[in-house]
C-alpha cells in the first residue's frame, strides 16, 4: 500500500491506496497467446483528515479526481 499527501480542495489528506502500472500490449508469447495491456490504475483504500477517516463522506466524482492526481504522480 502507498500513501500519499494531498491538499484537496484546499483541505490536506492523507490517501492510502494501491496502485498498479501500464502493462504494455503484448501480441504474441512464445506460446502463441497475448496480453491486451492494461492502463495503470489507482484504487483508493483510505482518505484521512489527521487521524480521522473520511472516505465514507466521498462521492464517485471525489474519487476519480483524487485518482487523476495520484495517477499524475505517478507519471
Amino acid at each position: 500500500m502507498n500513501t500519499t499527501q494531498i491538499n484537496f480542495k484546499e483541505v490536506d489528506l492523507t490517501v492510502d491506496y494501491d496502485f498498479s502500472p501500464e502493462e504494455p500490449t503484448v501480441w504474441r508469447y512464445p506460446d502463441g497467446s497475448g496480453h491486451p495491456g492494461s492502463p495503470a490504475y489507482v484504487d483508493i483504500q483510505d482518505i484521512l483528515i489527521g487521524d480521522v477517516s473520511i472516505i465514507d463522506i466521498f462521492d464517485e466524482d471525489l474519487f476519480v479526481e483524487l485518482e487523476e492526481i495520484i495517477l499524475n504522480e505517478h507519471s
